[in-house]
């Protein structure tokens, strides 16, 4: 199936890579039951969204072939996505888990290539609380599940995460790009197991959020999990 990159390079062909998938849109609402793949992520991710809602937001100002983020907003009021989604392929961990803006000058001295034991470099972070992990399967890959909560930082958190308090985890292919988890929020995480590749899925929830939506957004999120394929 080939799609048109973008309306802004028209002349521009990919082709997905998923049999059946589309392009995934940029800053735009998906919709359900479709499979879409981004077109610089690699190898191939895909999936879909179980209802409509679901969307991209813009990406950030570096280039980003090994993390997808999307979400949902139901609050009016907020301009974060209330429910997210994201897959990222890991290279490379932070050993230095309060890391201020900008990161760029200290890459260098606090990030390694990530280890083999995912779930133990999890567990060394200070920082994050973790649930009893349990094996499962995503995208027909093996997988270990869990919650990480960030309980209140400490006093030299402030100034991490562009103003936000929290603790920095997966460096990005671009040295201004890295995950983190904020104070206060819990994710959930599938470390996969794809031999010579390896993703981490990471789901969350607003804190937010009111709890009689919050049930229902992590189903949502569980469904978009689901139905990830890796190629």
């Amino acid at each position: 199936m080939l799609t048109l990159k973008s309306a802004a390079s028209p002349t521009t062909v990919v082709a997905t890579r998923t049999p059946g998938a589309q392009l995934m849109p940029a800053i735009s609402e998906m919709r359900p039951g479709v499979r879409y793949e981004p077109a610089d992520v690699t190898p191939a991710v895909s999936f879909e969204v179980p209802v409509a809602g679901w969307k991209t937001y813009p990406p950030p100002p570096f280039t980003v072939a090994d993390l997808v983020d999307i979400g949902k907003n139901i609050r009016v009021e907020s301009n974060e996505a209330d429910v997210t989604v994201s897959v990222l392929r890991v290279t490379d961990v932070w050993t230095k888990y309060l890391v201020p803006d900008p990161v760029q000058p200290l890459e260098a001295q606090y990030v390694v290539p990530a280890p083999d034991d995912l779930l133990g470099w999890f567990r060394s972070n200070p920082y994050l609380r973790l649930s009893e992990p349990s094996a499962t399967m995503v995208a027909g890959l093996p997988a270990t599940t869990f919650t990480a909560e960030v309980p209140p930082l400490p006093p030299e958190a402030d100034g991490t995460c562009n103003g936000a308090r929290c603790t920095i985890l997966f460096s990005l292919e671009s040295t201004a790009g890295y995950t983190a988890q904020v104070e206060g929020e819990t994710s959930r995480y599938w470390l996969i197991d794809g031999g010579p590749e390896r993703f981490v899925v990471v789901m969350g929830v607003d804190s937010g959020v009111d709890p009689s939506q919050r049930d229902a957004l992590l189903r949502e999120g569980e469904a978009v999990v689901a139905s990830i394929q890796i190629r």
